[in-house]
């Protein structure tokens, strides 16, 4: 199988040769995975504040 596979050819899509950024505790930006379904974003505050350095 390993033979078969092409791993010379681009991506399927443009999406996966663009940047991304990480960032903790961002579980949805528009707030429908979790209750109570509302439109704004599904975030755990305590893991949220790890992406800003505050000891600097």
């Amino acid at each position: 199988m390993k033979n078969k596979i092409s791993w010379m050819n681009k991506p399927p899509h443009s999406l996966y040769n663009s940047s991304f950024s990480i960032f903790y505790g961002l579980y949805s930006r528009h707030g429908k995975f979790y209750p109570p379904y509302t439109f704004s974003p599904d975030i755990n505050l305590g893991e949220f504040l790890y992406n800003f350095n505050l000891s600097e």
